[in-house]
């Protein structure tokens, strides 16, 4: 596992459509091209042709708990990106209302970067979810492991006259996971997020 690093540009927890196929039933042949052994043929019925609608993938129902950490999720990736966007006289402490170490101690260490590069973020990552899993638990509280397709596709770091850092290991699209801690509060803290092989 590698903690995923955005010096250049975050590549981090798969929505996707699954498309479903209607079986049809055979349909009538037609009438019969040979010669029929009698002077009335009675035709055999054919088989209807399904009206059944194409099956629609349902929309995940999360418990609250695993809905609670998609949202911190998708909270911090909004704040994280108003820093980003805002540098260098954005107000980098403000993560540490989301997040929690490494990942606040890993962010504020890349916008150092950043600021010091003079870089700032244009446009916003987008998280798409496609499963959360509750892990370890302890006196800290109950981890979830939030996977899905981080997608960066209309997001990218510029420098201080707008222009795109160039990159030569930039991935639009790739599999990751955020790791979620609920504490015996109740209150939802990102943790960490974790670069997982394979594309979305």
């Amino acid at each position: 596992m590698r903690r995923l690093w955005y010096a250049v540009v975050p590549v981090v927890v798969l929505a996707g459509v699954l498309a479903g196929c209607t079986r049809v039933g055979p349909l009538d042949p037609g009438p019969s091209t040979t010669t029929p052994v009698v002077s009335t043929v009675t035709p055999t019925p054919s088989a209807p042709v399904s009206s059944t609608p194409v099956p629609v993938t349902p929309t995940p129902t999360w418990s609250a708990n695993q809905q609670g950490a998609i949202d911190a999720v998708q909270e911090y990736l909004a704040v994280w990106a108003d820093i980003g966007q805002h540098l260098p006289g954005a107000d980098t402490s403000r993560i540490e209302d989301v997040a929690s170490y490494p990942r606040s101690g890993d962010d504020l260490a890349n916008w150092d970067l950043w600021t010091s590069k003079g870089w700032h973020l244009v446009g916003a990552p987008r998280f798409e979810v496609s499963a959360v899993v509750p892990s370890m638990v302890d006196s800290k509280g109950t981890r979830y492991y939030v996977h899905g397709c981080y997608v960066i596709e209309d997001s990218y770091l510029a420098d201080a006259t707008g222009n795109p850092v160039p990159t030569s290991n930039r991935v639009d699209r790739a599999r990751g996971r955020y790791v979620v801690l609920r504490t015996p509060g109740g209150s939802f803290v990102v943790l960490d997020n974790v670069k997982e092989d394979g594309a979305c």
